[in-house]
C-alpha cells in the first residue's frame, strides 16, 4: 500500500464511480480489498481506484489548489446559468408577462426555501417574524430574479426562437431599453415610476422599515 492516507493526487486514468482521468483527490484510505478509496477536492465524490492510477501531486500542491479553486469557480459558473435557464424557462411556461405576476410566482418558493434553511436562524427574520429574503436567498438567484422581473417590466422578450435569452444578452437590452426611456420621460414621469413602484412594495416592508421611508419622504416634502 504505497499511498498514503491525506495525500493529494491526480487520477491519470478514469476509476471507479464518478471519478475520472484529471480529477484531484485525496486518498481517504483504503478498502478491505486493499483499493485506495479517493475523494475529488472539487465536491466530495468518492471512488475506488487502483494505485498504478494515482499521480502524486502532494510537491506541487500550491498549483493544485489554484487549479481546483479555478475548477470550482467554472462548476460554480455553470451552475448558475443552468439555474437561471431553469427560472427563466418556467416563468416562460407559466405564461407570466409582467413584473407583479412574477413576484406573485415566485413568492411560494421563495417561502419554501427560506423555511427549509433558515427557519431557525432568528438573524434571517424581521421583527415581525417575516424573512429577510433580499439577505439571506442566494445572490446569484437574487440577481437572476432581479433581471428578469426588469425585463418584464420593459417588455423584453425572455425567449427568442424557442431559445432562453442569456443573462448578459438580457441585461444589456434592459440598460438600452432604460436609457431609451429616460430619454423621454420629463422628471414627472420620473416621479410618478417612484411613486408606482413604493405603491407595490410598501406593504411588504416592515412597521420600522415604513416609519424610515416615511421620516425620508418627510424630509424633501416638508
Amino acid at each position: 500500500m504505497g499511498h498514503e492516507k491525506g495525500k493529494t493526487y491526480r487520477l491519470t486514468r478514469t476509476a471507479s464511480g464518478r471519478l475520472e482521468a484529471g480529477d484531484i483527490v485525496t486518498c481517504m484510505g483504503y478498502a478491505a480489498d486493499g483499493i485506495p478509496l479517493c475523494e475529488r477536492v472539487s465536491d466530495g465524490a468518492k471512488g475506488h481506484v487502483s494505485e498504478e492510477k494515482l499521480e502524486l501531486i502532494e510537491e506541487n500542491h500550491d498549483m493544485s489548489v489554484v487549479f481546483e479553486s479555478i475548477v470550482q469557480y467554472a462548476v460554480a459558473e455553470e451552475s448558475n446559468a443552468n439555474a437561471y435557464k431553469s427560472l427563466a424557462d418556467v416563468v416562460v411556461q407559466a405564461n407570466i408577462h409582467t413584473p407583479d405576476m412574477f413576484l406573485d410566482f415566485v413568492e411560494d418558493g421563495e417561502r419554501e426555501y427560506m423555511d427549509a434553511y433558515h427557519a431557525d436562524n432568528e438573524d434571517a427574520k424581521k421583527k415581525d417574524g417575516t424573512y429577510k429574503y433580499r439577505t439571506y436567498l442566494p445572490k446569484a438567484y437574487n440577481t437572476g430574479k432581479s433581471v428578469l422581473k426588469n425585463a418584464l417590466e420593459c417588455g423584453i422578450p425572455i425567449m427568442v426562437e424557442g431559445e432562453i435569452v442569456g443573462k448578459s444578452a438580457l441585461e444589456k437590452q434592459i440598460k438600452e431599453s432604460r436609457e431609451g426611456d429616460s430619454e423621454e420621460k420629463t422628471d414627472y414621469d420620473k416621479a410618478l415610476v417612484v411613486v408606482e413602484t413604493l405603491a407595490k412594495i410598501y406593504d411588504k416592508l416592515s412597521s420600522d422599515e415604513k416609519g424610515s421611508v416615511y421620516a425620508h419622504i418627510a424630509e424633501f416634502t416638508g
